[in-house]
């Protein structure tokens, strides 16, 4: 027997009762699918944050601060520019499903990557990893930025990524979180050999699965 559910809308109004559950799965429902996409591939870059850290040399957060490393950039008063030059970096075509939509006057850009790019990645990521490179790419044509403050301001929009596994004190925002905050860790390792977790990991990464295999 088929469970069933009931749907309502946003203020609670009962919309349909006794729904069967798999009519709103996204492997049956389009509607359901686009929506589960559109949220995979949606992400928000805050221009006003970018400015502010490489006005103030404030780079990855946490009150870390670099005097003397100020970039003097004001993305949020060419926002258009940017947003037009994020647009043309990631489309995979010109007529895809990219978008890039200034808001808050300036402050803030609403980026949708092609859905082709999600498709084609390992995981949703794929949607935040892209708008940060156009970004700082943008930024680079921009302002004819060179080799000493580029790595300021790439920092201002990718925060402390790669060195974490996250864009933590970084202006690239998504609704969705890494895999890794979301799912957990795939596993522990049992035997660091008073190595690093990460480095026993990647030595005992064959050891473990053999060892789950075979308790």
């Amino acid at each position: 027997m088929a469970d069933k559910i009931d749907l309502y809308d946003d203020r609670g109004k009962l919309l349909k009762s006794d729904v069967d559950l798999q009519a709103v799965s996204p492997l049956k429902n389009k509607a359901i699918l686009n929506m589960v996409n559109t949220v995979k591939r949606t992400v928000a870059v805050n221009l006003a944050g970018i400015e502010k850290a490489c006005k103030g040399a404030s780079y990855g957060g946490q009150g870390r601060n670099i005097p003397g490393r100020e970039v003097d950039i004001d993305p949020t008063a060419k926002a258009d520019k940017i947003a037009a030059k994020v647009k043309e970096l990631i489309q995979v075509e010109k007529g895809d499903d990219t978008d890039v939509t200034v808001l808050g006057g300036g402050k803030f850009l609403r980026v949708q990557a092609p859905t082709r790019r999600i498709e084609a990645g390992a995981e949703y990521v794929a949607g935040m990893t892209c708008a940060a490179a156009a970004v700082v790419e943008a930024l680079i044509d921009e302002y004819g930025l060179g080799m000493y403050d580029t790595p300021y301001v790439k920092n201002a929009v990718w925060g402390t990524y790669p060195q974490t596994m996250d864009m933590k004190g970084g202006n690239v925002l998504s609704v969705l979180s890494i895999p890794q905050n979301d799912e957990g860790s795939w596993i522990c390792a049992p035997k660091h050999h008073g190595k690093p977790p990460c480095y026993a990991f990647t030595e005992e990464r064959d050891e473990l699965r053999s060892d789950l295999k075979h308790p």
